[in-house]
């Protein structure tokens, strides 16, 4: 019952004067939220769910599509609020969740909040991006990996397209199993702490059952800093 809940998102963004300067402070091009469906969820506790009402859905439904939460005090509230939104596409391009970025400080809630797993839904089986970069992924057969959702867009946006990300979850059998329909070599480009390193690990033991070749790329600054790929793109790209 997504329905295009992310063009809803798409336009609370350009409602939101904080939300567009937060994504403009992180390179990302109108082409690039365009492509990719990033919008934003405003605060208020119910305005997804008055959206989704005016559709003609129940706040249950809402609920059942991971756009909602039971609250302990009881009632329904909107499960995504003051965030940037990432839509994940399936392969044939529709949209079947979400992951949400804070973009205010706020030390009692995490960075990224994701959909569970639903109807539509299973995380273990869906990588983010792959429906935009399953053709230059079989053209090269080759994949570059990456963590986060800002780590994928702003190497494609770099012009780096057979790039996708295990956002969410750790890399699964099912994630390894459709990567090896189109790539023979996979570039394991994770963050440098010590999360990072632990992920290339059980990534390797991962992909290698299923006859993909790893390679492995730390990236970092001049003096030895590690760094993520979003922030090695943008300080190596021309201004």
């Amino acid at each position: 019952m997504l329905f295009r809940s992310d063009k809803w998102f798409q336009e609370e963004l350009q409602k939101s004067d904080t939300a567009r300067q937060y994504i403009e402070s992180r390179g990302v091009t109108p082409g690039m939220q365009k492509l990719f469906h990033i919008g934003f969820a405003p605060e208020g506790r119910e305005g997804f769910l008055s959206h989704a009402a005016k559709k003609g859905f129940s706040p249950r439904q809402v609920v059942q599509a991971g756009l909602a939460v039971e609250r302990e005090s009881g009632g329904i509230a909107d499960k995504f609020r003051n965030r940037l939104m990432f839509a994940i596409q399936n392969l044939t391009g529709m949209v079947v969740a979400f992951g949400g970025r804070i973009i205010e400080k706020n030390p009692n809630a995490p960075k990224y909040l994701n959909s569970p797993d639903t109807a539509l839904y299973s995380k273990g089986n869906i990588l983010y991006g792959l429906t935009h970069s399953r053709q230059e992924i079989a053209k090269t057969e080759s994949v570059i990996l990456v963590e986060g959702y800002f780590d994928l867009i702003s190497l494609y946006q770099a012009g780096v397209h057979n790039v996708v990300a295990v956002s969410g979850t750790a890399l699964t059998d099912m994630h390894a199993s459709i990567l090896a329909r189109y790539a023979k070599t996979a570039y394991l480009v994770f963050d440098g702490d010590a999360a990072g390193r632990k992920a290339t690990h059980r990534s390797l033991e991962i992909i290698l059952p299923h006859g993909i070749a790893p390679r492995i790329f730390s990236l970092s600054r001049a003096n030895g800093e590690k760094i993520d790929p979003d922030n090695f793109v943008h300080e190596n790209s021309d201004p």
